[in-house]
Formats: C-alpha cells, structure tokens, sequence
C-alpha cells in the first residue's frame, strides 16, 4: 500500500475518532456546564435529565429541564422535552438558521393573591424586541418580527426600502379582518403595535358589548372614544403599552399624554357620534 494511503487513512481514522468523541463527549458536558452554572446565567438553578446534539446534523434536544425558584424548594419553569435542528454550515458565516423548534409539555408555576394575570397588554411587544435583539446580536441587521399584531423592526424590507406595514381598519369582527385603514412606511429600529377593542369583545344581554381593556381606576371595562390606536415607538414593548394605555383613554387624553414624548407616533381612530375619525402622526 502507498505510503500517501496509509496517511489518508490514519488522519480519516482520527478525524472519524474525533468526530465520535465530540459526539459522546459535548451532551454531558454541555448538560454539567449549563447545571453548575445556571445560577450564575440566569439566577435560578436549572435541571436536565438529558442532553443529546448531534454534530453532524445539528439536532438538539433536552429532555425534562427545569428552572427552579431562588431557594430551589421548588419548580418554576420546565419544559417535557425541547428539540431543535440548527444548521451548521451558516454559522461560519456567523449567521443563525433554525428549522424547527418543537416545545413539549411546557408548565409554568406563578402565584397571585386577588386578580389573575393577563399579560398580552406588553407580553408580545417585549417578546419581539428580545427576538429582534437576538437576530441582531448575531449579525442581522435587517429584520422584521411579528408576534399577534405587534411588530419589531430592524433595517429595510429585502428590496432595500423602508418595510411597508399595514395598519388594519377596525372592522368589527370575531374572526380577524384584514381591511386596509393605512399603510406606513418605517426602517428600523423600530416597534409598531395596534390595540383595540373591535375583535376581542363580548356581548351581553345586560350590559350590552364591551371589550377586553380594563379601566384600572374602575376595574371595569372601558368605554371611551378610542376604537384604536396604533403607536410606532423605539421598542415594541413602548409601542404595546402605549397603544393599551391610549384604549383606557379618552382620544384628547391619551394625545396629551403622548406629546412630547421622544420617538413617539401614533394613529388613533376616534368616535365621534355615529362616525370615525382619525388622528395621526404617522
């Protein structure tokens, strides 16, 4: 056998063990790493019972982990079963492509004395800008997410122009209508969010129709002139409080109370008798 044969062979040979030893080796130290160190990444103690990656193919998965409270007494957080597949050759491009995710049994523990918790008024506002940040920290810089309606925004749409962003007219409806009120054109960064009370309401035979905003001086649900507002804000999560705050307003309240404030535009629809109106910024 040619000498240039067996060294082929041989280095085949050890990048084949190496390959292997990766592959046995990187789950369980991942796993001893992310366990004794969690409290110092996230300030609670997390569990797994098992970590699996595949190096080749770049499947992840982790079975059983869990986040525990602060006196690790018991479980705040946990998911049955996590699995994901990255692809690996974008990432010596510094670039992240996912193709799936698939979440299993998720369970969260919170407690609260009195009201229940709602938290859809910023939820999917600060939920798009922590997407965003994290396409932008790895190197995205044009970007559009979506979460419900609100919106986060980074750069120019892939034809290099500002993305073009549909404001939908409030249409009365349980099932969503798209109808055209508007269209803005923005670049990021930037946060867009509309909030109102035309698709989620509910109707009684006693007190009539009324919407899912609350009125936190009454603790009833409002009833004002606003029948939507539509907020562009720096962040989604600014866009998403204001545009809730501006429906528990009347429309002259909720415009005196944005002007002035930095980065802020908005579109408010109006009632006024049996019309609408609107107002805007945009």
């Amino acid at each position: 056998m040619k000498k240039w044969i067996k060294i082929l062979l041989v280095t085949l040979g050890i990048i084949a063990v190496l390959v292997v030893t990766t592959i046995l080796l990187l789950p369980p130290i991942a796993k001893n790493y992310l366990e004794k160190h969690s409290k110092e990444l996230v300030g609670r103690q997390i569990t797994i019972e098992k970590l699996r990656f595949n190096v080749l193919n770049g499947k992840l998965r982790i079975d059983q982990i869990a986040m525990l409270e602060p006196d690790d007494s018991t479980t705040f957080a946990s998911l049955g079963n996590f699995y994901t597949r990255i692809h690996l050759l974008p990432l010596l491009r510094q670039r992240i492509h996912i193709d799936a995710v698939l979440i299993d049994k998720p369970y969260l523990n919170v407690y609260q004395d009195g009201t229940s918790f709602n938290f859809s008024a910023v939820t999917k506002g600060y939920g798009c800008d922590r997407i965003a940040a994290m396409l932008a920290r790895n190197g995205s810089k044009n970007h559009m997410v979506e979460i419900g309606g609100e919106i986060a925004l980074g750069g120019h749409n892939p034809q290099g122009e500002p993305w073009r962003i549909q404001i939908d007219a409030p249409v009365e409806s349980e099932a969503p209508v798209h109808q055209r009120l508007s269209t803005v054109a923005l670049e990021g960064p930037a946060g867009i969010a509309t909030s109102g009370n035309y698709r989620n309401f509910h109707t009684s035979a006693r007190y009539g129709r009324f919407g899912h905003t609350i009125d936190p001086q009454t603790g009833r649900p409002v009833r004002t002139d606003v029948v939507s507002a539509t907020v562009v804000a720096p962040t989604t999560a600014q866009a998403d409080a204001w545009a809730t705050a501006c429906m528990a307003s009347e429309a002259d309240s909720a415009i005196a109370r944005m002007k002035g404030v930095e980065g802020l535009r908005y579109l408010l629809v109006v009632s006024k008798g049996d019309s609408l109106t609107t107002v805007s910024t945009l």
